[in-house]
């Protein structure tokens, strides 16, 4: 079943939705490998953020994946994009370091900011969602920063990768100067750099 642009399987685990938009954004890359071919690099990383990464990137607090073979099949997409941005198909070249070079941060780090992003959203009352009554504060513990909350209780994988336990767990890992930030636009970009650092 799809909704809203998003496939949904009766297990919850994402997959189809996954390969479909791989697909999609494969075959968009294509087309800008056969267009562009000869243009710049800049030029092809502006259309691969424009036109392509959109589709990788697309509600993504819904079905950001724990699995690695999910993250790394959502990332082989990116790799080939830097690829074509710095004309270097050469196998003992460093597709990170190409990344790096053309300013992309891993997908699996954008995707956590858009999650800790919407749960300050929540926080903050930039938008009108609830936090579920089983998202408390957390005041027992002395480490960390002053807005952290208990992670909910997961009987199951599905339940534990889902969006509100995994957030919870990545928002009390935050520095109190991120978590206290003041504007929507300044956290976005803080957030990025501090979670970048940790998927390099």
């Amino acid at each position: 079943m799809t909704y809203l642009g998003v496939t949904i399987s009766h297990n919850l685990d994402f997959q189809s939705h996954y390969s479909k938009i791989c697909a999609k954004a494969n075959q968009l890359l294509g087309l800008l490998q056969r267009t562009l071919h000869p243009c710049d690099r800049n030029t092809k990383s502006v259309a691969f953020n424009s036109i392509v990464r959109p589709v990788l990137e697309f509600a993504t607090p819904v079905w950001n994946p724990a699995k690695k073979k999910h993250i790394d099949q959502l990332e082989s997409v990116q790799r080939k994009a830097a690829r074509f941005a710095c004309k270097d198909y050469q196998r003992t070249s460093s597709v990170t370091s190409m990344c790096n070079q053309l300013g992309w941060p891993s997908l699996e780090s954008r995707r956590n900011m858009y999650d800790v992003t919407l749960f300050y959203k929540m926080q903050y009352n930039y938008v009108d969602i609830p936090f579920p009554k089983d998202i408390t504060p957390n005041t027992s513990s002395c480490r960390g920063h002053s807005l952290k909350f208990n992670i909910p209780y997961s009987r199951l994988n599905v339940h534990k990768s889902s969006f509100f336990p995994r957030t919870v767990k990545l928002w009390n890992s935050l520095p109190e100067e991120l978590i206290s930030i003041q504007s929507l636009d300044a956290f976005k970009v803080q957030s990025m750099s501090h979670l970048s650092s940790f998927n390099i």
